[in-house]
């Protein structure tokens, strides 16, 4: 919807989220088995007082045939920089550790991992936890997901509180000028959904939320 906003002609407009007088449709980002585009295509309600559209379901590129007339619209695009893909070695990574282990915060590590440690014993196995993952992106750069969330574009971390190659929480950085600026946690499953929306996760956070 940002991205039809701020389209400067209707055309443009209808690549983003095409509309008749009667039907509409978007491109979800999903795909089949095949690869093919999953569209959510709506249609008019006409009942007064209700929300203006609902949903009549999720199809592949052979939608129905009341939806043939519509431009099926290409998927949302994230970023436009590739480069912001990537996790530059170079950049050292600052971590807010007070409001990680903020009481609203401290909440997303796992269970198992709260009632094992206390919190100041749980502060220095994250430290530590993050100064090896810097060490581990520092060969691998594949290990940082990108994600997108709340119109920004971050990176996730593996944070491996206990056994190498199994994360338990993924850290959230930003690229600022002269660092990277990590601020938070997330669950694994939270993380996972965020990178979804730009492509299928691969690697640690698949296997550990699959």
């Amino acid at each position: 919807m940002e991205e039809y906003d701020a389209a400067e002609t209707e055309e443009d407009k209808q690549k983003k989220f095409s509309m008749s007088e009667e039907y509409a449709c978007f491109n979800t980002g999903l795909v089949t088995e095949n690869y093919s585009p999953i569209y959510m295509c709506l249609e008019k309600n006409q009942n007064e007082n209700r929300q203006p559209w609902f949903c009549k379901g999720f199809f592949s590129s052979s939608v129905p045939n009341e939806l043939k007339n519509l431009v099926l619209p290409e998927r949302a695009n994230y970023f436009t920089r590739p480069e912001e893909l990537i996790y530059d070695y170079r950049l050292p990574i600052k971590v807010d550790v007070d409001h990680i282990f903020s009481d609203e915060n401290i909440v997303r590590f796992p269970n198992y991992i709260r009632a094992k440690y206390s919190l100041n014993a749980l502060r220095n196995l994250f430290n530590g936890a993050v100064l090896e993952a810097e060490k581990r992106l520092a060969v691998n750069y594949k290990l940082a997901v990108p994600q997108y969330f709340n119109g920004t574009f971050q990176l996730l971390v593996p944070i491996d509180l206990e056994n190498k190659g199994s994360a338990d929480v993924a850290l959230t950085m930003f690229k600022a000028k002269s660092c990277y600026s990590a601020r938070t946690c997330l669950t694994l499953e939270m993380a996972y959904y965020n990178a979804r929306l730009i492509a299928k996760p691969e690697g640690w956070l698949q296997k550990t939320v699959a």
